[in-house]
């Protein structure tokens, strides 16, 4: 957010009061979009993609992950590889999807 403002008179005082101020204002603004970004990393953890017109993986990985109940990002995310590759059918390929697709959005399978 850029702020400017001109004042005709004693503007000396004032205009270092409002360069003082510049830096909270910009520490506002970059903490206030920190968190619209955090609501939207839940939000996307939290969508349940079975509701998907196209799932982001093949369709065995998108059966294999629905038929063991996880639908949503945030439970993939909660799955180790092990336990994803304990899931009948789920292979190295289907593993590897997974992995490519969390990683578009900055997100990785937990670790053992």
């Amino acid at each position: 957010m850029e702020f400017q403002l001109t004042i005709i008179g004693k503007s000396d005082e004032l205009t270092e009061v409002l360069a003082a101020l510049r830096p909270v204002f910009e520490q506002k603004d970059a903490a206030r979009e920190k968190a619209a970004q955090e609501a939207a990393r839940e939000r996307l953890l939290d969508r349940d993609f079975t509701g998907c017109s196209e799932p982001p993986w093949s369709v065995r990985t998108y059966n294999c992950l629905v038929k063991a109940e996880i639908t949503t990002l945030r439970a993939l995310v909660a799955c180790t590889e092990e336990q994803l590759r304990g899931i009948r059918n789920f292979g190295s390929r289907s593993v590897n999807e997974v992995k490519e697709e969390l990683a578009k959005h900055d997100l990785s399978l937990a670790e053992p």
